[in-house]
């Protein structure tokens, strides 16, 4: 799950850069890489994507692409939630 931007409220939300498209990339255990690239939808709240990987140790989460974006402003992305199971 993505939320972005810096707040649910839209008033807030509007006034700083908010992500259009980021990538996923994630890394296993055995150094393995895997990537998805993801388009946002410019809205606050949840956004849900399926993203799967296995043995992932670490998740690398780059901004391609904001919107809003601007000299004065700066992209925000509230939080990012993985779900997965455990071996």
């Amino acid at each position: 799950m993505v939320f972005s931007g810096t707040s649910a409220r839209k008033d807030e939300f509007l006034t700083q850069g908010r992500p259009a498209r980021i990538t996923v990339e994630l890394t296993s255990r055995d150094g393995e890489k895997s990537s998805r690239t993801l388009r946002l939808r410019d809205q606050a709240g949840q956004q849900t994507f399926d993203v799967r990987g296995s043995g992932t140790v670490r998740a690398r989460i780059t901004v391609d692409a904001a919107y809003g974006a601007g000299e004065d402003r700066r992209t925000a992305l509230a939080e990012v939630e993985f779900f997965g199971r455990r071996e």
